[in-house]
């Protein structure tokens, strides 16, 4: 009777793992890396965990099984046809001297950041872009504070025809990506002070433009914006994240145009 009951709960564990192997062989994987820099180590998960939070198998870091570039274009291609007529996009009217227009922000809580750091360093309009997220959302507001009230934004389906829409109107964009022709953001600035000091004191409106955490703005938009600038990275990673990237840009060039318009 004993051995019965040891076999009755050997085959309750049994059954199981049998199952999940059988299973386990259907599920997609994708390959993902440790986010310790000591251990590096690239494994693989099921692709259902793209974006969530885990551990390394080796090292037991935690880490975010990030989702590869190519398959992660691939889902931002398919969400942008998602909100292809989703949304209008409203002309380009009654523009700010300082602006951001974001395109394809996928985390709402980098949206929010950036009307936090628009409001605070005196930008006056947020074009929301593509596939990012619009107020009202309770993700946004926590990390907003309720900005999205106190600065003017708008969406536009279509991040180019709002960049034409604003070179339409005179405004002076900035594409803050790394490109091959992009120059520093102190380049950039003085720059723009040139262009202040050539039109006899009168400083064109100026927008900041970020893309997307992951592949940044897009070719097409890049294409049509001719002035590229970037942040010295001095360390191991590329890249900032896009809310930090835009408040150093934000603040710096704030900074430059109020000095410019001081007595």
């Amino acid at each position: 009777t004993r051995a019965l009951r040891r076999y009755g709960r050997l085959q309750h564990w049994l059954v199981p793992l049998v199952v999940s192997r059988h299973i386990s062989t259907k599920i997609n994987y994708i390959n993902t890396k440790c986010g310790c820099h000591l251990c590096g180590l690239t494994f693989q998960v099921p692709a259902s965990m793209g974006g969530k939070s885990g551990v390394c198998p080796l090292c037991a870091s935690p880490t975010t099984f990030h989702v590869p570039v190519s398959e992660y274009r691939v889902l931002l291609a398919e969400k942008r046809r998602e909100n292809e007529e989703a949304r209008h996009s409203p002309p380009i009217i009654d523009v700010a001297p300082l602006s951001v227009l974001v395109e394809d922000v996928r985390s709402l809580e980098n949206v929010g950041s950036i009307f936090r750091t628009s409001d605070g360093a005196g930008f006056g309009h947020v074009y929301l872009c593509g596939i990012t997220g619009v107020p009202p959302r309770k993700e946004i507001l926590r990390s907003s504070l309720g900005a999205e009230d106190s600065v003017r934004w708008s969406y536009h389906k279509s991040s180019v025809q709002c960049l034409e829409g604003l070179q339409r109107a005179g405004v002076h964009v900035l594409a803050l990506e790394q490109s091959p022709t992009s120059v520093a953001i102190s380049t950039a600035l003085k720059n723009v002070g040139d262009t202040y000091l050539k039109n006899g004191g009168k400083l064109p409106p100026i927008c900041i433009a970020v893309g997307n955490e992951v592949t940044g703005l897009t070719p097409a938009f890049l294409s049509l914006c001719s002035h590229h600038m970037d942040l010295p990275m001095r360390g191991v990673k590329k890249s900032l994240n896009v809310a930090v990237a835009f408040g150093v840009a934000a603040y710096s060039l704030s900074r430059r145009v109020y000095e410019a318009q001081a007595p």
